[in-house]
């Protein structure tokens, strides 16, 4: 941050940077997720590993909640990160402990009798799984948008 600091830049552009940088790596995994995803989906659906799998399979409602655990890195690590500017460790438990939390919501979740649809193992109940897919990607775009508009701010104020 020092560095970046130093640079003839706005403060506010090395937090888009750090932001942007940020999205670029979570959206190159989230392609590649989506890529064996849907090569799971449309070619090993019949699978019993997958038709007998207590934890989740990896289909639309798996990418939504790959989405959700971006958002909190985003917003918790990357923005808790800019109220100081130097003190990392507790944006870090704290975005720990809110993607457990997800993840045990995601593992949890489709143990509900009426909620089954939400681990398919093929193709069926895409559209409802695509509504869900399509929720998380609108909050992590609000989201991400405002953690770095509040952590520009923040950055502002803070004094390296």
């Amino acid at each position: 941050i020092l560095y970046s600091v130093l640079l003839p830049v706005n403060k506010t552009d090395v937090v888009r940077a750090k932001f942007v940088s940020a999205g670029i790596l979570q959206m190159i995994a989230f392609v590649l997720f989506t890529l064996f995803t849907s090569v799971r989906m449309l070619f090993m659906a019949d699978t019993a590993v997958y038709i007998k799998n207590a934890l989740m399979n990896a289909n639309c409602v798996f990418l939504a909640f790959v989405l959700l655990i971006f958002t909190a890195f985003n917003v918790l690590f990357l923005g808790g990160f800019f109220k100081t500017s130097y003190a990392f460790g507790r944006p870090f438990i704290g975005f720990a402990v809110v993607s457990f939390v997800i993840i045990a919501i995601a593992e949890t979740l489709h143990h509900i009798p009426k909620l089954h649809w939400l681990n398919t193992s093929g193709t069926e109940q895409m559209l409802y799984q695509g509504i869900i897919l399509f929720a998380a990607l609108v909050i992590y775009i609000t989201a991400t948008v405002a953690a770095c508009k509040l952590s520009q701010k923040r950055f502002n104020n803070t004094d390296i």
